[in-house]
C-alpha cells in the first residue's frame, strides 16, 4: 500500500476547489441570464420606449457574455485557484461588477431601458459571489476538503514571515503542517528509521523541520502536500533544485522571494525577453499624489462621521471624569507628526494632576520599573491614573480626541502610532518611514498586541504599514481596531 506522508487524503481539496467556479457559474447565469432580462416585463421597470427586438435579443446576450467573462477574468485572476484571500476577492469582485455594471446601463440608456433594474441586478450579484464563495469554502472546511496540507521550504526569517502570513488567513485553507531545510539535502533511505525531526514555533505552536530530500522523494506527485519556498537569500541556492523538480511534475507552488522589508504592496512583475527574464518593479503606494489625496479624503469624511455619532459617547465621558476626578477633561500633548511637525495630541485626561512628580519618584525609587519605562515607554502598573482613567484605558476610550486631531490634518485614522520626540530618535535610520505620513489614532502596532509587543516590533510594524499601505489594508485595520477594542488586548 502506497506509504501516506505529510497528512494525504484519498479525497483532495484541490479537486473540491472546482465547486466554487461551478457556484460563480450557476449565480450568473440566475441574475444575467434570468433575472436581468426580467426587467423588461410589463410592470417592472420597461421603458415608455420599446426596443427592438434586434437590441433587446442582443442586450440579452451581453448578459451571457458578460458572465463568461467575469468566470474567464476570476480564472485568470487566480480565484479558483491560487488561493487569495477573502478581502482581495472581495475589492476585485466589486471593480469588476462596477465596469460591467456601468456599461450596462449605457446600453440601457442607448436602448431607451429603465437602468436602474440592470444595476440593481449587478448590484445584487457583486453581494452574492462573494457571498456564495465564502458559504461555499465554509462548507468545504467543514468537511475536511478545504485545507491543504502545507510544507514551507526554508527554515530563516522568510519562512516565518510566510508561514505567520498563511496561519493568519484560514480562509486561504493552507494549513502550515512542517517546514522543509533546504540545507539539509543528504539522500535518504526510505526504509531507515528516521530521526526525531526538529521543531520550529510559529505564532505559538510547534511545527516539525524536516530535510528538503524528503519532500523531494516522497511528496511531489498531486496528491502531496502544497508547497511554499520561502527561503532567506542564502537559502536560495539550495532550492533551485527544487524549483526544477516542481516545474517537472506540473505542481502548482507559491513563491516567497526574500525581499526583507521592501515594499511590496506595489510590486509589479514584468517578463523580458520573451518571458524568459522578470523583473520586479516596487514602489510605495503613498508615494503618489493620489493615494496621499485619497488617504486625506478617508479621514476626512469617516472622522467627521464618527465624530458626529459617538457625540453622546464624548458628553458622557466628560460628565464622568468631571464627577470622579475634576478639571480638565482633556489632556494635550506635543507629539511629532508628518514632515516632523509637532501637534498637540488630545486624549480624555487619564492621570492625576501631579503625574510628571509621581512618575520621577517611583523611576528614583523602583529599578525595576526605570527598566521597564526605558524599555517601552510605558507601565503596566502607573501610579499616575485617575480613578476614571484606568477604565478609560482599558477600552482605549481615551483615545476618542484625536477624531478633532484627524479632522484638522495633524492626525490620520490609520498609521504610525504618535511618538515623542525622544521616541523618535529610538527610529534610527527608519525615522523617515515614521515622519512620511501622520501618525495614525489606530494602526497595525494596535491591532497587533499593542502594549504586549516590545518596541523593536512596534517599530518595525509602523514601517510595514508605511510601506505596504492600501485602501483596503485601511478598512481592515479600522474593523480590526474595533474587535481589539472590545477584546481589550493589550490596554494598560
Amino acid at each position: 500500500m502506497k506509504r501516506q506522508s505529510f497528512g494525504r487524503t484519498r479525497l483532495s481539496p484541490q479537486g473540491a476547489e472546482g465547486l466554487v467556479p461551478v457556484v460563480d457559474a450557476l449565480a450568473m447565469g440566475l441574475l444575467l441570464l434570468v433575472a436581468r432580462p426580467a426587467t423588461l416585463l410589463p410592470g417592472a421597470g420597461q421603458a415608455a420606449v420599446v426596443p427592438t427586438d434586434a437590441f433587446t435579443l442582443t442586450w440579452i446576450l451581453s448578459g451571457g457574455l458578460a458572465a463568461l467573462a467575469l468566470l474567464v477574468w476570476s480564472h485568470h485572476a487566480g480565484h479558483y485557484d491560487r488561493r487569495r484571500p477573502f478581502g482581495m476577492e472581495l475589492s476585485d469582485l466589486l471593480g469588476w461588477t462596477f465596469l460591467f455594471g456601468a456599461g450596462d446601463a449605457g446600453l440601457c440608456l442607448i436602448g431607451g431601458i429603465d437602468p436602474l433594474p440592470p444595476l440593481a441586478i449587478w448590484l445584487l450579484l457583486a453581494i452574492a459571489l462573494p457571498l456564495l464563495r465564502r458559504l461555499v469554502r465554509d462548507r468545504l472546511d467543514r468537511v475536511g476538503l478545504w485545507q491543504r496540507p502545507t510544507v514551507v521550504v526554508g527554515v530563516g526569517y522568510n519562512a516565518e514571515v510566510a508561514a505567520r502570513a498563511l496561519l493568519a488567513e484560514p480562509s486561504l485553507g493552507l494549513s502550515v503542517i512542517a517546514f522543509a531545510d533546504p540545507e539539509e539535502s543528504r539522500a535518504v533511505d526510505r526504509d531507515a528509521v528516521r530521526p526525531a525531526p526538529r521543531m520550529l514555533e510559529v505564532a505559538g505552536e510547534l511545527r516539525p523541520v524536516l530535510p528538503l530530500s524528503r519532500l523531494l522523494s516522497d511528496d511531489l506527485d498531486a496528491n502531496g502536500p502544497h508547497v511554499v519556498i520561502a527561503p532567506d537569500a542564502a537559502e536560495m541556492p539550495a532550492c533551485i533544485d527544487l524549483f526544477e523538480r516542481l516545474a517537472a511534475s506540473d505542481r502548482t507552488v507559491d513563491f516567497f522571494p526574500p525581499l526583507g522589508r521592501l515594499p511590496v504592496a506595489e510590486a509589479r512583475l514584468a517578463r523580458l525577453v520573451g518571458g524568459g527574464v522578470a523583473s520586479i518593479r516596487l514602489r510605495e503606494r503613498l508615494s503618489t499624489p493620489i493615494a496621499r489625496i485619497y488617504k486625506r479624503g478617508f479621514d476626512l469624511v469617516l472622522g467627521s462621521a464618527i465624530c458626529l455619532v459617538l457625540a453622546p459617547v464624548f458628553l458622557g465621558i466628560a460628565l464622568m471624569i468631571l464627577a470622579l476626578d475634576g478639571r480638565p477633561v482633556f489632556f494635550a500633548q506635543r507629539r511629532i507628526g508628518r514632515n516632523g511637525r509637532p501637534f498637540s495630541c488630545f486624549k480624555f485626561r487619564t492621570m492625576v494632576p501631579d503625574a510628571q512628580r509621581r512618575l520621577q519618584a517611583l523611576l528614583e525609587s523602583d529599578p525595576a520599573a526605570r527598566a521597564e519605562w526605558q524599555r517601552d515607554q510605558k507601565l503596566r502598573h502607573d501610579p499616575r491614573i485617575s480613578r476614571s482613567g484606568a477604565w478609560l484605558r482599558r477600552t482605549s476610550l481615551d483615545e476618542l480626541p484625536q477624531l478633532i486631531n484627524v479632522i484638522r490634518g495633524e492626525m490620520s485614522l490609520v498609521g504610525p502610532r504618535p511618538v515623542v520626540e525622544d521616541e523618535l530618535r529610538r527610529y534610527g535610520a527608519l525615522a523617515p518611514f515614521y515622519l512620511k505620513i501622520r501618525p495614525g489614532l489606530s494602526g497595525l502596532w494596535q491591532v497587533s498586541g499593542r502594549n504586549d509587543i516590545d518596541y523593536g516590533r512596534r517599530i518595525e510594524l509602523d514601517c510595514r504599514y508605511v510601506r505596504n499601505w492600501s485602501p483596503l489594508w485601511d478598512v481592515a485595520l479600522l474593523v480590526a481596531t474595533v474587535r481589539v477594542v472590545f477584546s481589550r488586548r493589550g490596554a494598560y
